[in-house]
């Protein structure tokens, strides 16, 4: 069985390893946890970073056409002011206004001068080099709200930018013969402005529109990308018009059609007044983009313009953070595991400290145990010794207390007998005093009476031999009673001093039987002289009365010694019946003591045996051997 000791620090390092474990399972636990909460907010947090970032780059995005508009209507302004353009239309050479418009071609896609009647003048493309419809287009300009702006302005002096950004269907591509370079008939988005030209004088003399056509200008929009890195696109209802950053060398613009959106993302556009945040599925991948519509010159809308960011790259990030959190995480988690080796090394160190400052108590506790148990023991066996001892006293002089009994009882009946033999001996005596005081009279009948008195006398000899018999008895019986008190020591001296008076009144009773005998004797001889000497009868008369009177004086005192001898016996048998009761309850009281002993020897014995258990736990393996050579030293001194 192990010590305390190492029991305390086995359960120690058990118990701190498991605490440590605890710590570390909750720790990682808790930190799982809270990196999947970083994560959560992180992602949370990149989203709305992006999206705020996206917002921006929308804005950036929407300059960017803002821009077109701006370069557009700076450009028909520069066109406007030409000397060149002033001179042609002053000399009508229509052919001259076409080659001059045509030199601006890069800058934008459409121009045409019309007069203040709407008429066409001169155009680009034109109607000499292209084949224009020039019936369509001065039909449409005076359709159009940038054209019936245009009108107006000849009327009434120009008040702001007259700038259009208009949806037209294909009507107008093929109206200005731009199908070459716009074959699918396809809807299309336009940027225009429109300026008065004036001569010196300030007078209008005609107007001119330009525009650039958003199909296919992407060049805007890839400077924008080149810059920010951030996919855009302006859309016409569900379709891109114009796009950058979305394709790649392994994509092919065949593929464009993978980035529409759906009717309802236009619908949700189209119906926000501020920039809409979308999730969308574009070429396959996922994106966060920003949307907002293009409003055209009739103030509904025309198009859209996205900017977005690809969610990959979202992920990417988010996995970089995670993968360095992971990280951490176990270096943490290693960390923790030195730290609790170390902890661990420490607490079992600390453990054994503790266990050994338990443990010397716990010794000297047992030290302390063993001497209480050795003197309970050695206290008990002396208990024990003389419990024995008094019970054998006690069943002794219970023993002897019933034999004085018995012979109180005897010597009891003796004396009830005696008493009634003094009392008959009385009676005789008192009867001879009567005869002796009738003799005076009946001197006459002596003779006749001797034989009488001679009869009486044997009688009064037996009784004087049976009170001699007495006497001796009582005499044994006082002898009996004296060696019974001096073996009851100092419980039997009042007895022997009872014994002794007993002894004397026998001595006395023997002395007075032998007197009466005497005088029996005396009486015998007497009354054997009567018949001869009757004569000396009156003189001696006197003296027989005076001596009858005595006997029976003697006789009566007699009677009462042995009364009260008889009532003595009886107090001195009650004594002694009390002594027997007490002897016997003292015999009872050491039967006890000796059973509480044996009791409180067993209970030692339980105590040793966990004294043992307890000194096995700290490690003294020799309190055994100690208690059995102080068991056998203490046996020895009681042997």
């Amino acid at each position: 069985m192990k010590s305390i000791k190492y029991k305390i620090i086995i359960k120690f390092s058990i118990f701190g390893t498991l605490i440590f474990i605890i710590i570390g399972t909750v720790i990682s636990l808790k930190l799982d946890y809270t990196l999947e909460a970083q994560s959560e907010f992180l992602s949370e947090r990149i989203i709305s970073i992006i999206n705020t970032n996206l917002l921006g780059q929308h804005n950036q995005c929407r300059n960017k056409i803002d821009l077109i508009e701006h370069d557009i209507y700076k450009l028909t302004k520069d066109i406007s002011k030409n000397n060149e353009i002033l001179k042609g239309i002053e000399i009508f050479r229509i052919t001259y206004l076409n080659s001059i418009l045509e030199t601006y071609k890069k800058d934008i896609d459409f121009a045409v001068i019309f007069d203040s009647k709407g008429r066409h003048t001169a155009s680009y493309p034109s109607d000499t080099g292209a084949n224009v419809d020039i019936k369509w287009i001065e039909n449409f300009l005076k359709s159009w709200k940038l054209g019936q702006d245009a009108l107006k302005s000849f009327d009434s002096e120009q008040k702001g930018r007259l700038s259009a950004i208009t949806k037209h269907d294909y009507n107008f591509i093929k109206a200005f013969s731009l199908t070459e370079k716009y074959p699918a008939e396809q809807d299309i988005i336009t940027i225009a402005s429109a300026e008065l030209i004036k001569d010196d004088f300030g007078e209008p003399l005609a107007c001119l529109v330009s525009g650039r056509i958003l199909n296919n200008y992407n060049k805007p929009l890839q400077d924008f990308y080149n810059a920010a890195k951030v996919p855009c696109a302006v859309y016409l209802g569900i379709r891109p018009v114009a796009h950058a950053g979305f394709f790649d060398k392994k994509t092919s613009s065949k593929s464009l059609k993978s980035l529409q959106i759906s009717p309802e993302t236009l619908s949700k556009i189209y119906k926000s007044d501020i920039p809409d945040k979308n999730r969308l599925r574009l070429l396959e991948k996922n994106y966060l983009t920003i949307c907002s519509k293009i409003t055209g010159s009739d103030t509904r809308p025309v198009g859209v313009v996205m900017v977005a960011v690809e969610e990959k790259h979202i992920k990417e990030i988010q996995e970089k953070f995670v993968s360095s959190s992971i990280n951490s995480k176990k270096n943490l988690q290693f960390w923790i595991l030195c730290i609790s080796l170390v902890s661990l090394v420490l607490f079992i160190v600390i453990s054994f400290f503790i266990a050994a400052e338990i443990e010397h108590p716990l010794q000297q506790v047992i030290q302390g145990l063993t001497s209480s148990v050795l003197t309970v023991t050695s206290a008990s066996t002396q208990i024990a010794s003389a419990s024995s001892k008094l019970a054998a006293g006690a069943s002794e002089q219970a023993a002897d207390s019933g034999q004085a009994s018995d012979s109180l009882n005897k010597m009891a009946a003796a004396s009830r007998d005696a008493s009634e033999l003094t009392v008959a001996a009385g009676s005789v005596m008192n009867e001879n005093i009567k005869k002796s005081i009738k003799t005076v009279r009946m001197l006459e009948d002596l003779t006749e009476k001797i034989k009488m008195i001679e009869n009486d006398s044997d009688q009064m000899n037996q009784i004087v031999k049976t009170i001699d018999e007495i006497a001796f008895q009582t005499n044994l019986l006082s002898l009996n009673a004296s060696i019974e008190a001096a073996r009851a020591g100092e419980h039997g001296s009042g007895f022997a001093v009872v014994a002794s008076e007993v002894r004397n009144l026998a001595l006395r009773t023997t002395k007075a039987a032998k007197a009466t005998q005497e005088l029996l004797n005396k009486n015998i001889l007497r009354i054997s002289e009567s018949a001869k000497a009757v004569h000396s009868i009156d003189r001696d008369f006197d003296e027989i009365i005076k001596s009858a009177v005595n006997m029976g004086d003697k006789t009566h005192a007699i009677t009462e010694a042995i009364k009260s001898l008889a009532f003595t016996i009886e107090q001195i048998n009650n004594g002694v019946l009390e002594m027997d009761g007490i002897a016997q309850e003292n015999a009872a009281n050491a039967e006890e003591f000796a059973v509480s002993s044996e009791t409180l020897g067993s209970q030692t014995d339980y105590l040793l045996k966990f004294i043992d258990e307890l000194s096995v736990l700290v490690g003294n393996k020799h309190r055994k051997k100690a208690y059995a050579e102080n068991v056998s030293l203490d046996n020895h001194w009681w042997s």
